[in-house]
């Protein structure tokens, strides 16, 4: 079992996974974006831009 636990000023979360399922999961999203290739799949500063815009 894997335990995550989230803090911040609104809340807290745990989350809890099965370490294989977790395991299988992650192999399969390095396998879909392999490391260091984010930035073609995903605008992260346009989504914060807009992300923050809406706050």
């Amino acid at each position: 079992m894997v335990c995550i636990a989230l803090s911040s000023p609104e809340g807290e979360a745990l989350l809890e996974a099965p370490a294989r399922a977790l395991e299988s999961f992650l192999k399969r999203t390095d396998a879909a974006v392999p490391p260091g290739t984010e930035h073609r799949h995903f605008d992260l500063d346009r989504e914060l831009s807009h992300i923050l815009a809406e706050s």
